[in-house]
Order: C-alpha cells, then sequence, then structure tokens
C-alpha cells in the first residue's frame, strides 16, 4: 500500500508540498525520496514493455478506443508476452485478466518453431537494414 502512496505523491508533486503529502498520507520524506531513487523492479521493467506497446498501438490507432481494437491489441499483446516467455501470471495482470486460462487460451497465440524460425530471420534481416541506414 505504501507503494501506491508514493506514487501519488510522486504524481501531485507539481500541485502540492512533498512534506504536507507525506504527512496526509502517513509515509516519512525519507521513506519517499529513498522509493524515488530505487531501481525499477524486474517485474516493473517487464510491465514497461507491454504498457509501451499498448500506448504505440493505441496512438496508431488514431486514439480511438473501442471493443474490437482492445480485443485485437489484447491479442498481439498476450503473443508478444509468450514469445517474450514472460511469466503467464504477469501477462494475466499486465492483460488486466482474472484467470490464467482466459490469458493463455483465449489471447495467446503462440507461434511454431517454425514461425519463430522465420520471424527470427525476419529480426535480423531488419536489423541489418537499420544498420545500413
Amino acid at each position: 500500500m505504501t507503494l501506491a502512496k508514493y506514487e501519488l505523491i510522486d504524481a501531485e508533486k507539481a500541485h502540492h508540498p512533498i512534506v504536507k503529502m507525506c504527512a496526509w498520507l502517513g509515509v516519512s520524506r525519507s521513506g519517499y525520496y529513498e522509493w524515488r531513487e530505487r531501481p525499477a523492479s524486474a517485474t516493473a521493467q517487464h510491465r514497461a514493455v507491454p504498457a509501451g506497446l499498448v500506448a504505440e498501438i493505441f496512438a496508431g490507432a488514431h486514439e480511438t478506443y473501442g471493443y474490437r481494437r482492445v480485443h485485437d491489441t489484447r491479442h498481439t499483446c498476450a503473443s508478444l508476452l509468450a514469445a517474450l516467455d514472460v511469466h503467464p501470471r504477469v501477462a494475466m495482470r499486465i492483460l488486466r485478466r482474472s484467470q490464467i486460462s482466459m490469458t493463455m487460451d483465449v489471447y495467446t497465440q503462440i507461434p511454431s518453431p517454425e514461425t519463430r524460425k522465420a520471424l527470427d530471420r525476419l529480426n535480423a534481416s531488419l536489423d541489418t537494414e537499420e544498420g545500413d541506414r
């Protein structure tokens, strides 16, 4: 719960003094500053990749929202998470699903080994083209 309080303080620091917010929320200033300097956890780093991907897809869809786009984005994100070997429970939380079976069975499409090899070759080819520019 303290983590959420620190995040709130960090988000509102431009509007309210940090000292007062720490007092209001019952946390120490030293704890807040220590939290702020701490490197991101491995879980936070894993979550940052899909969050950026979702934001990119949303921007690419002209910032329109809707069931079908959200559903398609979940399929894409779940499949990418599976391809990156992200633990199913972490993927479940990122995708805001309450059951692992829903996440893995409905949203995730794991590529076959042949497809995986083809994607790796495509990725290598694209990396080579990027380097040529």
